[in-house]
C-alpha cells in the first residue's frame, strides 16, 4: 500500500486540495475522501495486527505523512524514497 501511495503522481491531490481551499463543494468532497482513505488505512493497520488502540494514531500518521510527501513538491526518490518507505511500514507491523 505504502509504495503504491508514494510511487504515485501527486499532481492530482495538489490540484484537487487547491480547489477545496477555494470552492465550498471541493473541500466537502476532499474532506470525504480524506475519512474514506483514513478509514482504508485503519482497516489494513488493523489486518496487520495492528492493536485496536493504536490503529486510528497510526492511521493519521500515515496519511499526514503521505499528504506532506504529497503537497511538498520535493518527494523523495530512488533509495532515498525506498528507505523512507520501509521506516514508514514499521509503523504499520504489529504493535511494534
Amino acid at each position: 500500500m505504502l509504495r503504491i501511495a508514494f510511487d504515485g503522481d501527486p499532481a492530482l491531490e495538489i490540484a484537487m486540495r487547491g480547489w477545496a481551499s477555494s470552492d465550498p463543494r471541493a473541500r466537502t468532497v476532499v474532506r470525504a475522501v480524506d475519512k474514506r482513505r483514513l478509514a482504508y488505512i485503519g482497516r489494513m493497520l488493523r489486518d496487520a495486527g495492528v492493536a485496536a488502540i493504536r490503529v486510528q494514531p497510526r492511521a493519521q500518521i500515515l496519511y499526514w505523512t503521505y499528504l506532506g510527501f504529497a503537497l511538498s513538491g520535493r518527494p523523495a526518490a530512488g533509495a532515498a524514497r525506498a528507505r523512507l518507505i520501509e521506516e514508514l511500514a514499521d509503523l504499520g507491523d504489529g504493535d511494534g
